[in-house]
């Protein structure tokens, strides 16, 4: 399993590449991002894009959820107002599998992950400008 600060790393280059691909289909669009951890998260990370309003965001978000015996990695597309818009594919590791192992699970998954939020660009623009839903 890669450490948080390397797959800080890892995701803060493809979340630059999800902007600059939001970018080229439309300039207007703003984005921010941020990370955290807690005691259950040891690593979650946000980029959250929007338009004219700020009020109404698409989030792209990574989260690294951990228990004695489990490891899984998440990502997702939304809407700040909780509407999925496209998931990826969960990463689920046995803590107990040896370190070499669920490094390269982790980096097979981010490869993976890197096509997703590439080929999801075009849904996070479409999304700002129809905006939030009636009754968000």
């Amino acid at each position: 399993m890669m450490e948080p600060a390397r797959l800080d790393e890892v995701i803060r280059t493809l979340a630059k590449s999800l902007a600059d691909e939001v970018a080229r289909i439309d300039p207007n669009v703003t984005h921010r991002i941020g990370s955290h951890s807690n005691d259950v998260y040891p690593y979650r990370f946000w980029q959250a894009f929007a338009l004219s309003d700020p009020d109404f965001t698409v989030v792209f978000s990574v989260d690294w959820w951990t228990t004695a015996s489990a490891i899984k990695l998440s990502a997702d597309i939304a809407t700040d107002d909780g509407t999925l818009l496209a998931e990826f594919r969960d990463l689920c590791m046995d803590a107990s599998m040896p370190a070499h192992e669920r490094g390269r699970l982790t980096e097979e998954w981010t490869r993976e992950l890197d096509s997703f939020v590439k080929s999801n660009a075009g849904v996070i623009v479409r999304s700002l400008i129809q905006g939030p839903k009636p009754g968000s």
